[in-house]
Protein backbone atom coordinates (compact mmCIF):
# COMPACT_ATOMS: atom_id res chain seq x y z
CA UNK A 1 0.00 0.00 0.00
CA UNK A 2 1.59 3.00 -1.07
CA UNK A 3 2.13 5.69 2.32
CA UNK A 4 1.00 9.43 2.49
CA UNK A 5 3.53 12.28 2.45
CA UNK A 6 2.22 12.08 6.30
CA UNK A 7 2.40 8.94 6.91
CA UNK A 8 5.91 8.72 5.17
CA UNK A 9 7.87 11.49 6.93
CA UNK A 10 6.37 10.18 10.74
CA UNK A 11 7.50 6.63 10.38
CA UNK A 12 10.51 7.64 9.03
CA UNK A 13 11.23 10.18 11.71
CA UNK A 14 12.26 13.08 9.44
CA UNK A 15 12.54 16.79 10.39
CA UNK A 16 8.75 18.36 11.98
CA UNK A 17 10.28 21.66 9.55
CA UNK A 18 9.28 19.21 6.12
CA UNK A 19 6.02 18.03 7.66
CA UNK A 20 5.13 21.71 8.90
CA UNK A 21 6.01 22.51 4.96
CA UNK A 22 3.49 19.94 3.52
CA UNK A 23 0.20 21.05 5.29
CA UNK A 24 -1.79 24.30 5.51
CA UNK A 25 -2.91 22.97 9.20
CA UNK A 26 -0.77 24.10 12.23
CA UNK A 27 1.23 21.05 13.42
CA UNK A 28 0.86 22.67 17.35
CA UNK A 29 -3.12 21.39 17.15
CA UNK A 30 -1.39 18.02 16.85
CA UNK A 31 1.00 18.04 19.10
CA UNK A 32 -0.15 19.88 21.79
CA UNK A 33 1.89 22.24 22.38
CA UNK A 34 3.65 22.50 26.01
CA UNK A 35 3.40 18.31 26.35
CA UNK A 36 5.46 16.08 25.04
CA UNK A 37 3.29 12.59 23.68
CA UNK A 38 3.79 9.42 25.65
CA UNK A 39 4.55 6.10 23.70
CA UNK A 40 0.76 4.56 23.33
CA UNK A 41 -0.91 7.83 23.12
CA UNK A 42 -3.69 8.81 20.62
CA UNK A 43 -3.66 12.33 18.82
CA UNK A 44 -5.95 14.36 16.43
CA UNK A 45 -4.58 15.41 13.38
CA UNK A 46 -6.62 16.36 10.33
CA UNK A 47 -9.64 13.96 10.09
CA UNK A 48 -6.94 11.17 11.01
CA UNK A 49 -6.27 9.47 14.59
CA UNK A 50 -2.34 8.54 14.79
CA UNK A 51 -0.72 6.85 17.65
CA UNK A 52 2.77 7.64 19.60
CA UNK A 53 4.86 4.09 18.71
CA UNK A 54 8.87 3.42 19.67
CA UNK A 55 8.90 4.07 15.42
CA UNK A 56 7.03 6.97 15.18
CA UNK A 57 3.40 8.47 14.75
CA UNK A 58 1.31 5.62 12.94
CA UNK A 59 -2.04 5.82 11.87
CA UNK A 60 -4.00 4.62 15.24
CA UNK A 61 -5.93 0.76 14.30
CA UNK A 62 -5.36 0.42 10.37
CA UNK A 63 -7.66 -2.00 8.76
CA UNK A 64 -10.62 -2.64 11.59
CA UNK A 65 -13.68 -2.71 11.25
CA UNK A 66 -15.81 0.47 12.33
CA UNK A 67 -18.57 -0.14 14.62
CA UNK A 68 -21.69 0.64 12.81
CA UNK A 69 -19.94 2.57 9.99
CA UNK A 70 -20.93 0.79 6.75
CA UNK A 71 -20.50 1.96 3.28
CA UNK A 72 -23.29 2.88 0.66
CA UNK A 73 -23.93 -0.31 -0.56
CA UNK A 74 -24.26 -1.26 3.11
CA UNK A 75 -21.16 -3.29 3.43
CA UNK A 76 -18.62 -3.02 6.44
CA UNK A 77 -15.94 -0.44 5.77
CA UNK A 78 -12.87 -1.23 6.77
CA UNK A 79 -10.15 1.79 6.75
CA UNK A 80 -6.70 1.05 5.24
CA UNK A 81 -4.76 3.74 7.48
CA UNK A 82 -4.15 6.39 4.37
CA UNK A 83 -5.96 9.50 4.39
CA UNK A 84 -6.91 8.68 0.75
CA UNK A 85 -9.12 6.09 3.01
CA UNK A 86 -10.18 8.30 5.23
CA UNK A 87 -11.22 11.07 1.97
CA UNK A 88 -13.08 8.07 -0.30
CA UNK A 89 -15.06 7.50 3.34
CA UNK A 90 -16.09 11.38 3.77
CA UNK A 91 -17.63 10.94 6.93
CA UNK A 92 -18.45 13.47 9.69
CA UNK A 93 -18.64 10.77 12.34
CA UNK A 94 -15.34 8.81 11.54
CA UNK A 95 -13.65 11.17 14.13
CA UNK A 96 -16.21 10.19 16.91
CA UNK A 97 -15.59 6.61 15.77
CA UNK A 98 -12.15 6.73 16.35
CA UNK A 99 -11.94 8.38 19.57
CA UNK A 100 -13.82 5.27 21.14
CA UNK A 101 -10.22 3.15 20.17
CA UNK A 102 -7.34 4.99 23.03
CA UNK A 103 -6.23 3.07 25.87
CA UNK A 104 -7.62 3.00 29.11
CA UNK A 105 -4.59 3.85 30.89
CA UNK A 106 -4.07 7.29 28.66
CA UNK A 107 -7.90 8.19 28.52
CA UNK A 108 -8.21 8.59 32.37
CA UNK A 109 -4.75 10.19 32.66
CA UNK A 110 -4.52 13.87 33.54
CA UNK A 111 -1.33 16.38 32.09
CA UNK A 112 0.94 15.28 34.85
CA UNK A 113 0.28 11.52 33.65
CA UNK A 114 -1.23 10.65 36.56
CA UNK A 115 -4.91 9.03 36.61
CA UNK A 116 -7.28 11.35 37.33
CA UNK A 117 -9.08 11.46 41.38
CA UNK A 118 -12.19 9.85 40.02
CA UNK A 119 -10.69 7.19 38.08
CA UNK A 120 -8.82 6.47 41.18
CA UNK A 121 -12.13 6.57 43.58
CA UNK A 122 -14.44 5.12 41.07
CA UNK A 123 -12.72 2.11 39.67
CA UNK A 124 -8.90 2.16 41.49
CA UNK A 125 -9.64 2.10 45.12
CA UNK A 126 -12.82 -0.35 45.21
CA UNK A 127 -10.92 -3.12 42.77
CA UNK A 128 -7.88 -2.77 45.74
CA UNK A 129 -10.37 -3.17 48.70
CA UNK A 130 -11.98 -5.72 46.87
CA UNK A 131 -8.70 -7.63 47.45
CA UNK A 132 -7.46 -5.97 51.17
CA UNK A 133 -11.16 -7.27 52.57
CA UNK A 134 -10.63 -10.78 51.35
CA UNK A 135 -6.76 -11.31 52.87
CA UNK A 136 -5.59 -13.07 55.80
CA UNK A 137 -2.04 -13.62 57.59
CA UNK A 138 -0.81 -16.87 58.08
CA UNK A 139 -1.57 -18.23 61.63
CA UNK A 140 1.49 -20.13 62.22
CA UNK A 141 4.04 -18.06 60.98
CA UNK A 142 5.92 -14.87 61.49
CA UNK A 143 6.61 -14.09 58.10
CA UNK A 144 4.17 -13.64 55.11
CA UNK A 145 4.32 -15.56 51.80
CA UNK A 146 3.52 -14.54 48.75
CA UNK A 147 3.74 -17.24 45.71
CA UNK A 148 4.79 -16.47 42.09
CA UNK A 149 2.72 -18.63 39.74
CA UNK A 150 5.04 -18.57 36.52
CA UNK A 151 3.89 -19.68 33.08
CA UNK A 152 3.18 -18.46 29.67
CA UNK A 153 -0.57 -17.69 28.70
CA UNK A 154 -2.36 -20.59 28.46
CA UNK A 155 -0.51 -23.11 30.20
CA UNK A 156 -3.12 -23.71 32.95
CA UNK A 157 -1.67 -21.79 35.95
CA UNK A 158 -5.35 -21.38 37.34
CA UNK A 159 -6.29 -25.16 36.98
CA UNK A 160 -2.56 -26.13 38.89
CA UNK A 161 -3.18 -23.24 41.42
CA UNK A 162 -7.11 -24.73 42.14
CA UNK A 163 -5.76 -28.80 42.39
CA UNK A 164 -2.87 -27.56 44.55
CA UNK A 165 -5.02 -25.50 47.35
CA UNK A 166 -7.42 -28.65 46.98
CA UNK A 167 -4.71 -31.06 48.02
CA UNK A 168 -3.05 -28.63 50.39
CA UNK A 169 0.13 -27.92 48.73
CA UNK A 170 -1.03 -24.22 48.95
CA UNK A 171 -3.41 -23.39 51.71
CA UNK A 172 -6.66 -21.53 51.25
CA UNK A 173 -6.25 -18.51 52.94
CA UNK A 174 -3.82 -17.17 49.98
CA UNK A 175 -5.56 -14.72 47.76
CA UNK A 176 -5.11 -14.64 44.18
CA UNK A 177 -4.21 -11.49 42.30
CA UNK A 178 -4.59 -12.00 38.68
CA UNK A 179 -3.82 -9.09 36.46
CA UNK A 180 -5.98 -10.74 34.13
CA UNK A 181 -8.94 -10.71 36.32
CA UNK A 182 -8.54 -7.15 37.27
CA UNK A 183 -8.41 -6.45 33.36
CA UNK A 184 -11.51 -8.40 32.20
CA UNK A 185 -13.83 -7.79 35.66
CA UNK A 186 -12.52 -5.21 37.47
CA UNK A 187 -12.18 -2.46 34.36
CA UNK A 188 -15.11 -4.56 32.34
CA UNK A 189 -17.02 -1.76 31.08
CA UNK A 190 -13.94 -0.62 29.02
CA UNK A 191 -12.93 -4.30 28.21
CA UNK A 192 -16.42 -4.86 26.96
CA UNK A 193 -16.34 -1.62 24.81
CA UNK A 194 -13.15 -2.68 23.23
CA UNK A 195 -14.23 -6.49 22.72
CA UNK A 196 -17.39 -5.51 21.13
CA UNK A 197 -14.88 -4.31 18.10
CA UNK A 198 -12.43 -6.93 18.76
CA UNK A 199 -12.14 -9.61 21.39
CA UNK A 200 -8.84 -10.74 19.71
CA UNK A 201 -7.15 -6.99 20.97
CA UNK A 202 -9.37 -5.81 23.81
CA UNK A 203 -7.39 -7.01 26.38
CA UNK A 204 -4.31 -5.21 24.74
CA UNK A 205 -6.33 -1.28 25.42
CA UNK A 206 -6.63 -2.22 29.23
CA UNK A 207 -3.42 -3.82 29.53
CA UNK A 208 -1.38 -1.27 31.02
CA UNK A 209 -3.96 0.08 33.39
CA UNK A 210 -4.96 -3.25 34.73
CA UNK A 211 -0.81 -3.52 35.58
CA UNK A 212 -1.21 -0.54 37.54
CA UNK A 213 -3.95 -2.01 39.72
CA UNK A 214 -2.33 -4.77 40.11
CA UNK A 215 0.74 -3.29 41.80
CA UNK A 216 -1.93 -0.92 43.57
CA UNK A 217 -2.93 -4.13 44.96
CA UNK A 218 0.23 -5.84 45.64
CA UNK A 219 1.41 -3.06 47.43
CA UNK A 220 -1.58 -2.76 49.73
CA UNK A 221 -1.54 -6.64 50.36
CA UNK A 222 2.47 -6.30 51.72
CA UNK A 223 1.51 -3.34 53.66
CA UNK A 224 -1.16 -5.29 55.60
CA UNK A 225 1.04 -8.41 55.50
CA UNK A 226 -1.31 -10.63 54.25
CA UNK A 227 -0.45 -14.02 52.19
CA UNK A 228 -1.53 -13.72 48.81
CA UNK A 229 -0.41 -15.37 45.13
CA UNK A 230 0.63 -13.26 41.82
CA UNK A 231 -0.53 -14.98 38.77
CA UNK A 232 1.50 -14.14 35.50
CA UNK A 233 3.91 -14.67 33.09
CA UNK A 234 7.11 -13.76 34.45
CA UNK A 235 8.52 -14.67 31.42
CA UNK A 236 11.79 -12.31 31.91
CA UNK A 237 14.52 -13.77 34.71
CA UNK A 238 15.88 -9.94 35.24
CA UNK A 239 12.53 -9.05 35.90
CA UNK A 240 11.14 -12.31 38.21
CA UNK A 241 14.73 -11.65 39.84
CA UNK A 242 13.94 -8.07 40.89
CA UNK A 243 10.28 -8.99 42.01
CA UNK A 244 11.51 -11.57 44.28
CA UNK A 245 14.21 -9.41 45.70
CA UNK A 246 11.28 -6.41 46.26
CA UNK A 247 9.19 -8.87 48.08
CA UNK A 248 12.50 -10.50 50.41
CA UNK A 249 12.87 -6.45 51.18
CA UNK A 250 9.11 -6.11 52.16
CA UNK A 251 9.69 -9.15 54.59
CA UNK A 252 7.85 -11.65 52.61
CA UNK A 253 9.34 -15.41 52.10
CA UNK A 254 8.81 -16.21 48.40
CA UNK A 255 8.09 -19.47 46.44
CA UNK A 256 7.62 -20.28 42.98
CA UNK A 257 5.53 -22.27 41.38
CA UNK A 258 5.39 -22.80 37.61
CA UNK A 259 3.76 -24.86 34.63
CA UNK A 260 5.21 -26.28 31.52
CA UNK A 261 3.27 -27.02 28.42
CA UNK A 262 3.65 -26.88 25.25
CA UNK A 263 3.04 -24.03 22.69
CA UNK A 264 0.88 -25.64 19.85
CA UNK A 265 -1.53 -26.94 22.83
CA UNK A 266 -1.49 -23.79 24.87
CA UNK A 267 -2.45 -21.87 21.44
CA UNK A 268 -5.96 -24.12 21.33
CA UNK A 269 -6.41 -24.23 24.80
CA UNK A 270 -6.44 -20.11 24.24
CA UNK A 271 -8.76 -20.74 21.38
CA UNK A 272 -11.19 -22.64 23.48
CA UNK A 273 -11.18 -20.42 25.90
CA UNK A 274 -11.91 -17.13 23.99
CA UNK A 275 -14.78 -18.87 22.59
CA UNK A 276 -16.29 -19.48 26.23
CA UNK A 277 -17.71 -17.34 28.60
CA UNK A 278 -14.83 -15.30 29.59
CA UNK A 279 -14.38 -14.51 25.78
CA UNK A 280 -10.69 -13.86 26.53
CA UNK A 281 -7.52 -13.68 24.08
CA UNK A 282 -4.30 -13.18 24.16
CA UNK A 283 -2.38 -10.84 21.90
CA UNK A 284 -0.58 -13.47 19.51
CA UNK A 285 2.52 -11.13 19.41
CA UNK A 286 2.38 -11.45 23.89
CA UNK A 287 1.39 -15.35 23.18
CA UNK A 288 3.95 -15.88 21.38
CA UNK A 289 7.23 -13.87 23.38
CA UNK A 290 6.26 -15.69 26.04
CA UNK A 291 6.43 -18.64 25.04
CA UNK A 292 9.32 -18.37 23.66
CA UNK A 293 11.34 -16.94 26.48
CA UNK A 294 9.79 -18.84 29.14
CA UNK A 295 11.81 -22.46 29.33
CA UNK A 296 14.96 -19.46 29.32
CA UNK A 297 13.91 -18.02 32.53
CA UNK A 298 12.87 -20.94 34.44
CA UNK A 299 16.17 -22.53 33.47
CA UNK A 300 17.88 -19.05 35.14
CA UNK A 301 16.05 -19.00 38.10
CA UNK A 302 16.22 -23.02 39.08
CA UNK A 303 19.88 -22.44 38.49
CA UNK A 304 20.59 -19.23 40.45
CA UNK A 305 17.92 -19.41 43.50
CA UNK A 306 18.24 -16.11 44.14
CA UNK A 307 18.49 -14.88 47.76
CA UNK A 308 15.00 -14.76 49.40
CA UNK A 309 13.50 -17.61 47.17
CA UNK A 310 12.39 -20.71 49.40
CA UNK A 311 11.59 -23.42 46.81
CA UNK A 312 10.55 -23.99 42.84
CA UNK A 313 8.37 -26.08 41.77
CA UNK A 314 7.33 -27.13 38.13
CA UNK A 315 4.60 -29.14 36.89
CA UNK A 316 4.16 -30.11 33.57
CA UNK A 317 0.00 -29.40 32.56
CA UNK A 318 -0.11 -31.06 29.08
CA UNK A 319 -2.06 -34.09 30.35
CA UNK A 320 -5.90 -33.61 30.97
CA UNK A 321 -5.59 -34.94 34.27
CA UNK A 322 -3.44 -33.99 37.51
CA UNK A 323 -0.32 -32.14 36.60
CA UNK A 324 2.75 -33.69 36.74
CA UNK A 325 5.57 -32.46 39.73
CA UNK A 326 8.45 -32.34 36.83
CA UNK A 327 11.05 -30.01 39.15
CA UNK A 328 11.25 -29.40 42.49
CA UNK A 329 14.52 -27.35 44.39
CA UNK A 330 15.13 -27.67 46.91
Amino acid sequence: MEQSIFESVLNKGEAMERLQSQFVEPWEDFIEKGRTAQIGEVRQWRNQKMRKTTQGWVPAEPGRTLRRRTNKDGSSFKWDGSLKGLEDYGSPEFEQDLNIYTDSNIQYKDESGNYTSERVKKVHKPIVDSYVKKGKKSPDKNRPTCILMMGAPATGKGHLRKGLVKAGVIPEHFVVVDPDDIKTKGLKPDYDRFSEDNNKTAARFVHEEGSDISKEVFAAMEEHGFDYIQDKVFASFSKLQKEIKRLKAKGYDVKVIATKCPKDLAYKRMLQRAKGPEARFVDIKAFNSAHGAIDGAFDELVESMPEGLLSVQRYDTSANGDPKLVVSKP
